[in-house]
């Protein structure tokens, strides 16, 4: 006897699935973009390398510290708390925070602790989200027995 799972906790995460897996895909070359943004716009200067090394630091480490310091209370957050509430609305902030970088990278007025700040709200955000999906996914996908 082989297990063929529900139809419609199946679709559902395949949906939900391919949507986060969307938006993981956006903030990595985001992520990838801000670095570029640095190398090429605000330090591009040949003798401008240690304020480069610098900026690169910082916005790396904004995006970094709040996954490791936020990631056990991002947990129990999520776990106390309506997930699927929690995935839309941080992945409304995420988007927002998106909007907002780049009106201000086309304005002309990004600077580095702007970037820094963004950052780390972002990682944040991404933090909680990331809990949330993950808690949910024994939700998602049904109980099956083992053929």
């Amino acid at each position: 006897m082989v297990y063929a799972p529900p139809q419609h906790g199946f679709r559902t995460f395949v949906i939900v699935w391919l949507v986060q897996s969307l938006s993981v895909i956006g903030s990595g070359m985001t992520g990838l973009a801000l670095n570029v943004y640095l190398a090429q716009v605000l330090y591009s200067a040949p003798e401008q390398k240690a304020e480069l090394a610098l900026a690169f630091t910082l916005l790396n480490l904004g995006f970094t510290i709040p996954f490791v310091f936020g990631g056990l209370v991002a947990g129990a957050w999520a776990d106390r708390h309506d997930r699927r509430l929690i995935m839309i609305i941080t992945n409304t902030a995420s988007g927002l925070t998106s909007l907002l970088t780049f009106i201000l990278m086309l304005a002309g007025y990004l600077e580095v602790w702007m970037l820094v700040c963004i950052g780390i709200v972002a990682a944040a955000g991404s933090t909680l989200h990331f809990a949330a999906f993950d808690a949910s996914y024994a939700i998602l996908v049904p109980d099956a027995p083992m053929v």
